[in-house]
């Protein structure tokens, strides 16, 4: 009796084992330059929401 295949192949062939990635890396630089983004874009958001309301 043969194997069944499946869509992806032949069920008789193993699989090769999914590897995990690991965690990206943000430089100290990196971090500071995001943070100072999300406080600026904080900031002009709330200067926004001050004028319409």
């Amino acid at each position: 009796m043969r194997p069944f295949r499946t869509i992806l192949g032949d069920a008789s062939v193993p699989e090769a084992p999914i590897r995990e990635k690991s965690p990206a890396r943000v430089s100290r630089a990196s971090a500071a330059k995001y943070a100072a983004l999300g406080i600026s874009l904080e900031v002009l958001l709330m200067q926004y929401f001050q004028t319409i309301l």
